[in-house]
């Protein structure tokens, strides 16, 4: 399956070990989402503030393949 990135995250952690297990106890752990063209534009988000959430599907881009495990 190929999904195509409609954006990026972006966070003060450059390591997955330096990101805090209770993320709501440190102020400075905050993210942003970064949407990508045509993706960066008002009508794409329109409604979101009246969401309490979202869902927010990623890939683990840096995992490096095995293809053993690909059957």
């Amino acid at each position: 399956m190929e999904i195509e990135p409609i954006g990026f995250i972006e966070s003060p952690y450059q390591e997955k070990f330096g990101v805090p297990r209770q993320s709501g106890l440190v102020p400075e752990a905050e993210g942003v989402i970064r949407l990508v063209k045509p993706w960066n534009c008002p009508e794409a988000i329109r409604g979101i503030v009246e969401i309490s959430n979202i869902w927010v599907t990623f890939g683990f881009h840096l995992v490096p393949k095995d293809e053993s495990l690909i059957p």
